[in-house]
């Protein structure tokens, strides 16, 4: 597994934001040397309260799951060979762009454009693909290294293939699922990766827009620091018998939202900062 960290100075920064996880509820809990039942939920309780409060970068789960080649913790480099050596012959792909978030914030020249080798710089995302058969892959940003955290597919299935014959390519590339479940014209399969599963198979339903993971901690049933990694398919049959559509998830639910926590606070420095180098410059003297 990865620290999702970009370097050094970032995890000096990013420090201010992580919020201490100890054991103080439990032993808070005990009372002459004995625990009862109410004790210990409230313990339980007091501590996923302080994991659900720590807005640190998250371990990217190492899973040997992919899709079209792309797989967790991946570099935006690595993800890219990944799809184009995997991608079918008629899809095309997008390059990969830098950016940085001083960029985003407009505290840098708009004729900057940043490379690989910019101080800082990231790839938000990639995608390949034509009209709407697409893989999109999604990249941890700053202060966490910038390496893939999720992957999304949306295909419509051009040939004849049975909801039995595409099950069983699912099984026989990731092994047979944790979980399946039919609703309607829908088949959905989850296969599940160390730890709590965070994201119900129900809200899995493909969505008429590219339906993404969620990223709000109402969305996350469960502390998002105990979230493990999920890949879900799920296959679309109006007739019953033959596909017509697929789309699959690739990801951390829990991952991603404790990052994208991280981003904004480590965002928010930036600015704070930018604002008092502001001040400290801002020595006009005025027209009295």
């Amino acid at each position: 597994m990865r620290l999702l960290m970009k370097s050094a100075a970032s995890a000096a920064a990013m420090s201010v934001f992580i919020v201490a996880c100890g054991s103080g509820g439990d032993e808070g809990a005990k009372s002459s040397g004995a625990v009862s039942d109410t004790a210990e939920t409230k313990a339980e309780s007091s501590q996923e309260l302080k994991i659900a409060s720590d807005t640190g970068p998250m371990i990217v789960d190492d899973v040997d799951a992919d899709i079209f080649g792309v797989k967790l913790g991946m570099t935006p480099e690595e993800a890219k060979a990944a799809l184009e050596e995997n991608k079918p012959e008629y899809w095309q792909g997008s390059a990969l762009v830098y950016n940085t978030l001083e960029q985003q914030m407009g505290l840098t020249d708009a004729m900057f454009k940043p490379t690989a080798e910019t101080p800082g710089a990231f790839v938000g995302t990639t995608s390949l693909g034509r009209g709407s058969d697409r893989v999109h892959v999604y990249f941890a940003l700053p202060p966490a290294e910038n390496v893939v955290q999720s992957v999304e597919r949306k295909e419509n299935i051009r040939g004849d293939t049975s909801v039995d014959v595409y099950r069983q390519a699912l099984v026989d590339k990731y092994g047979e699922p944790d979980e399946v479940d039919e609703a309607g014209a829908v088949m959905l399969l989850k296969w599940l990766y160390n730890g709590k599963d965070c994201n119900p198979l129900a809200s899995n339903l493909p969505a008429t827009k590219y339906q993404h993971w969620p990223t709000d901690a109402a969305s996350i049933p469960h502390s998002p620091r105990r979230c493990g990694t999920a890949l879900i398919y799920s296959l679309t049959a109006p007739s019953g018998d033959i596909v017509s559509n697929v789309e699959a998830k690739l990801g951390n639910v829990g991952q991603i939202y404790l990052n994208r926590e991280a981003t904004i606070a480590f965002r928010d420095e930036i600015q704070k900062k930018a604002q008092e180098e502001r001040v400290k410059q801002a020595t006009d003297a005025p027209d009295l």
